[in-house]
């Protein structure tokens, strides 16, 4: 410290003596193993000692703010292979508000059927251009629902194994922690007891539920198979068993700007019509069979809803 000359930032603020690391059974604590040491002491500020309700650590967390210039942002040439991957998020729809979600899409969807019910009632041919505006307006009040109500999470965010009563035993435990902390922490008597079985019995059921989490799995999995149901037993399957896929090259490239490039390029080639006449030819026979094809088939909320209820749910869910 003093070779390169570095400072304790608590000495310098009022937590300085105070206790970082404490343990009630040994009855020891110590302020000289956990802090944070600065070139300029000039340029921290905030240094606190923080107590969070929930810490099965004998070691207090530390928070210090530090003023510091930033230099310009640099693009990097190269793109190592180790660089991180952009997270992929999930609709967690078992944890979502379905109510608000239905309550929602079926206010704003509302304008868009009346005006699917105006073209019919006035026999009007509904032009590529009229279906794309409705399919747009429909995606988009379904997108922002999702958004208002359903959670996107990563994968394994949520512990499948939690249950009421691991909630009921966490609030017991902060209750009983905050309660300790208003009596001004004392080490022995009724308050300190309580807030000691509280966190144990807390600890405990932590650690049993994520022992009996892969027994969890291996239940399921045995009542999938003997159900036969394909959905659950590979949902199962993947979530446990099966990892992210790590791709850090496509074709000798690196860079996702390169790597989209070339995905274009290659894809505008493969689907470039070779006759323009052709092609106009066979859009004019598509229209033509649309407009027939159109006029004898009727879409109203009961087609619509019984082919969504049809729909198989095979894609899995973590």
């Amino acid at each position: 410290m003093n070779a390169h000359r570095l400072s304790r930032c608590d000495n310098l603020s009022h937590y300085c003596g105070q206790p970082t690391y404490i343990n009630f059974a040994l009855n020891h604590q110590s302020c000289t193993i956990d802090f944070i040491l600065a070139s300029n002491i000039t340029e921290t500020s905030c240094f606190e000692i923080l107590d969070p309700d929930i810490n099965f650590s004998d070691h207090l967390p530390i928070c210090v703010t530090a003023t510091c210039d930033i230099l310009p942002n640099r693009k990097s040439k190269e793109t190592t292979n180790n660089a991180l991957l952009p997270c992929q998020y999930f609709l967690r729809w078992d944890k979502a508000d379905t109510s608000s979600y239905y309550y929602y899409t079926g206010h704003h969807i509302q304008p868009i059927l009346q005006t699917l019910d105006n073209y019919i009632k006035n026999c009007e041919t509904l032009l590529p251009d009229t279906i794309d505006n409705i399919y747009n307006d429909i995606i988009s009040v379904l997108t922002t629902g999702a958004n208002n109500f359903v959670p996107a999470r990563q994968k394994n965010f949520y512990k499948f194994w939690w249950d009421e009563e691991l909630t009921a035993l966490k609030e017991a435990a902060i209750e009983s922690n905050r309660l300790w902390k208003a009596s001004g922490k004392p080490r022995q008597g009724f308050i300190f007891n309580k807030r000691q079985r509280c966190r144990a019995q807390y600890r405990k059921a932590i650690r049993e539920a994520e022992k009996q989490r892969t027994t969890s799995y291996t239940n399921t999995l045995h009542e999938a198979l003997l159900t036969k149901d394909g959905p659950t037993f590979w949902k199962c399957w993947r979530s446990k068993f099966e990892g992210r896929p790590n791709c850090t090259q496509v074709d000798g490239c690196t860079k996702p700007e390169v790597i989209a490039d070339n995905f274009m390029h290659y894809f505008s080639k493969i689907y470039t019509p070779n006759s323009d006449s052709r092609t106009m030819s066979l859009y004019k026979e598509y229209m033509l069979q649309r407009q027939f094809a159109a006029d004898d088939i009727i879409f109203d909320t009961e087609l619509v809803s019984k082919v969504i209820y049809d729909l198989k749910g095979e894609k899995p869910q973590i």
